[in-house]
Order: C-alpha cells, then structure tokens, then sequence
C-alpha cells in the first residue's frame, strides 16, 4: 500500500491562507439551499404486469371516513387503533385510497371503476381520477370499456361531469343489471339514498345506449371474468382477470382497508364485508378466488393477486375456508406490496 505525504509546509500555508482570506474579509462559498419549496408528490400511478396485461393503479384521490370504529365493525376501539399505529396510520381518521385498476390487454383498454367524480361528499381530496389519468398519459377517449363493480357513489361517481356530459366518449359502461336498476330508480329520490340515487343517475344515464350487463360466470372481454359476490350491494360483483398463468382479483369493497387484510389475517378473525361480519359472504368470496385459482376439489383455497379500491397496494393472498364456521385469511410468503 503507497501512502501519500503532505509536507508540513503546505498544512501551515493552507490554514494560513484561510485565516488571512476570513481576515479580509472574503467569503468562503458554502453549500447553502437556494431553491424553493416545492409543493406537490410524484405522478399517482403505478404500473404492474398480469401476464401479458398491462395494470396501472391511478388515484382518484384519499377519501377520509372520520372515526375508523364508525366504519370498520367488530374490533372495539382500542383494537382498532392498535391495528392503524402498528401500520403508521392515524388512528382518529379511516382513509381509503381511491384506486381505479386499467387494464390493457393489448386489444382493449379497460378501466374498474371510476372513483367519485364531482362529489365531495367525502370531502375535497377526491375526484382526481382525470388527473391520475392524465398522469399516467392515458386519454380518457382511448378507454373501451368501463367495468363497475357496483353503483355506489364512489364507483361510479367519475363518468361524467355535474351537467351528465359523458368524460369518456368511446367507452362500453358494464354493470350488473340489478345495482344498475336499484342505483338509477328515482322513486328512491325522496328517501334516505337521495344522494346516492341522484349521483348515479347523473354518471350512469348519460351512457344508457352503452351500457351492457355482467353476468356471473362470464367474461366481459377475454381475460376478465365476473363473478357475483352480492351483500354490499344487491349487485355487487367482483372480477377475475387471467393472463397466461397469472391471475388478478379486483375484490371490489368486499374489504375496504388493508389493515382488515393484514390485522384479521394474523389474529384468524372472520373477514367483516361492509362494515357487517358477513362470513356467508366471506366464504363465498374464498369460494370464487378458489374457482378462479383453478382448483375444484378439496376446501376452498385460493393463491390469487388482489387489488381493491381502498387497498394501498396490490397483495398476494392464500385464503381459506376449511373451517366451516369462520373464514380464516392468511397472507402469502409470495405478497407484494409495491406501490401506493
């Protein structure tokens, strides 16, 4: 090893040279900031492959539920917060992510959803859904079809615009015939769901020449099948989408936050659906992510991806229902959790 020597003459003339330069007066340049603060986060997309699909995740924007007991049933309180502090979350606020899955199949452009739109009935963060989009440099006019999962406000809140002009020109609405029948019927407009009613009639009756029907069991397009999961709404559905020997489940608001995912999934709770402890339903989902799985025989079981509208961050789950009296959810050793 060479070592380099530094005569003590040049030490003692540097320092002498400071020293003087301070003395005279002269500044030293120094690394201080100069630039501004900046306001603002990066794009609110992320990108992921399904097979040979293309997904993208883009953000409708957070949209705050108040008191998390008031929204997610079972858990006391305490527990609760318990769950949202382990996670790094507040624990005096439930915020859902709004996501909206795309879906590029290579033949068509398919979006899941579409997030609240021009109501702010949840607040001001939501109805960024053109943005993300624009974002993500995907035009709103290249989108084929739009897949819902049900008709709640915060799903099909994004179609059109507060005078019912349609944000896209081109696209197919799918939806099951009876949340649409249910969300659109006015004579519900004098009751409690006024506001419901009035917001989905508003993004929905504008495309009433292209709409068509999910069925159970059926693609809506090659690689995107529906699957009926009824309970948090008379219609609501969930979609199974395959690409080669991927598969992606789009659950819809059969769990709204992931610390349900990951909390009941550690303590082997029953899975709550809609703020209920529905575990008929909870099973039945198990069921149908099994069936989309590919096996047929034995208890449910199912080793599927999973994306949600309030979920942060597509997951890898193994679920089960061999129990016959709770439905038991444990997360996969294979889990991602890339993204938001």
């Amino acid at each position: 090893m060479s070592h380099t020597t530094i005569p003590r003459r040049t030490v003692l003339l540097g320092a002498t040279a400071v020293g003087l330069g301070a003395t005279a007066g002269f500044r030293i340049p120094t690394g201080e900031a100069r630039a501004p603060i900046v306001s603002g986060q990066v794009p609110y997309f992320y990108r992921f492959m399904v097979g040979k699909f293309q997904a993208t995740v883009v953000s409708d924007g957070p949209l705050p539920l108040g008191e998390p007991s008031a929204t997610l049933k079972g858990p006391t309180k305490e527990e609760l917060a318990k769950a949202l502090a382990n996670n790094f979350l507040p624990t005096d606020n439930l915020v859902l992510e709004q996501n909206v899955l795309l879906l590029n199949t290579g033949s068509r452009l398919i979006m899941f959803d579409s997030g609240m739109g021009t109501s702010k009935a949840f607040g001001p963060t939501t109805g960024r859904l053109l943005s993300s989009l624009n974002e993500a440099k995907i035009s709103p006019a290249a989108i084929d079809d739009i897949v819902c999962t049900h008709g709640h406000i915060d799903h099909v809140g994004g179609l059109a615009d507060a005078r019912g002009r349609r944000y896209f020109p081109n696209a197919t609405i799918w939806i099951s015939k009876a949340d649409y029948d249910f969300w659109t019927d006015e004579s519900k407009l004098s009751g409690d769901l006024k506001a419901f009613i009035v917001h989905a009639r508003q993004n929905l009756l504008p495309y009433r020449e292209r709409i068509k029907w999910v069925e159970d069991g059926k693609d809506v397009v090659p690689g995107v099948q529906a699957m009926a999961a009824p309970g948090h709404t008379v219609g609501h559905t969930i979609f199974i989408i395959k690409s080669e020997n991927k598969t992606l489940a789009l659950t819809g608001d059969t769990t709204h936050h992931q610390i349900r995912v990951a909390e009941d999934a550690a303590a082997r709770l029953p899975l709550p659906v809609a703020g209920l402890r529905l575990c008929c339903q909870a099973r039945r989902w198990v069921s149908l992510l099994s069936r989309a799985d590919g096996n047929r025989e034995g208890p449910a079981e199912a080793d599927v991806t999973t994306a949600g509208l309030g979920i942060r961050s597509p997951g890898r789950l193994r679920l089960n229902s061999a129990c016959a009296d709770s439905c038991a959810l444990s997360i996969s050793d294979r889990h991602a959790t890339t993204g938001r």
